[in-house]
């Protein structure tokens, strides 16, 4: 599952290490969750960034308290699932990350990252919905598979992350399923390390979440 993570690029950033031509306005976020509007490539723009809400609505939705069941989708349902099916052909996005956070079953929070440094592009679907009083949102889920070995020992799904050639295969009008899903596998080459408690809290945000866990501080003093 991928229900938490960071950008903490600003636009300039962006568009310089995603050769971007447009970019929304953006100031670095370190716990972007669901419902929030995040920076998203868009398979009908894939050179430009623009904001839609974390959490798809498929456009049959009454209610947009449904976007809960579709904050991530599970890769292997993507041809099977008639939301996704309708979406995979068409409306592919890809949703940039500095990174991850996933939690040990007694919440201890870990982010997960590029062992590089460079910015993680997960794959995702988005679609526009249109409310009752006629408003449209462009919203979006993370697409997920089976964990890496680094990630594995966390939790049992992972976002599927592109490399750049991915990217543009994944952002083309390509509708060859089969290529497609080729890319549907999971990432190595991920830093994993242990992060403060505050980011539980989703209401809580800045760079002292990326911080170490005040034990493992004290640790260190030792």
């Amino acid at each position: 599952m991928c229900a938490r993570y960071s950008l903490n690029a600003s636009s300039k950033q962006l568009a310089e290490e995603l050769k971007l031509s447009a970019v929304p306005a953006w100031v670095p976020r370190f716990n972007l969750a669901p419902t929030q509007e995040c920076p998203v490539i868009m398979s009908a723009a894939p050179e430009q960034a623009k904001l839609a809400r974390f959490g798809l609505l498929p456009r049959w939705a009454k209610d947009v308290k449904i976007a809960s069941r579709f904050i991530n989708a599970r890769s292997e349902k993507l041809l099977s699932h008639g939301t996704y099916k309708a979406l995979v052909t068409s409306h592919r996005c890809v949703v940039p990350m500095s990174g991850f956070y996933e939690w040990t079953e007694d919440k201890r929070p870990y982010f997960v990252s590029d062992a590089s440094g460079a910015l993680s592009l997960a794959a995702g679907l988005w679609s526009t919905w249109t409310s009752q009083e006629d408003v449209s949102v462009d919203t979006f889920t993370i697409l997920t598979c089976a964990p890496s070995k680094e990630l594995a020992k966390l939790h049992d799904r992972m976002p599927v992350l592109l490399d750049d050639e991915g990217r543009m295969l994944w952002l083309s009008k390509s509708e060859d399923v089969d290529r497609l899903m080729e890319l549907m596998a999971p990432r190595e080459g991920l830093a994993l390390r242990e992060v403060s408690k505050r980011v539980n809290n989703v209401n809580h945000e800045g760079p002292e979440l990326l911080e170490p866990p005040k034990t493992a501080q004290l640790d260190l003093l030792r």
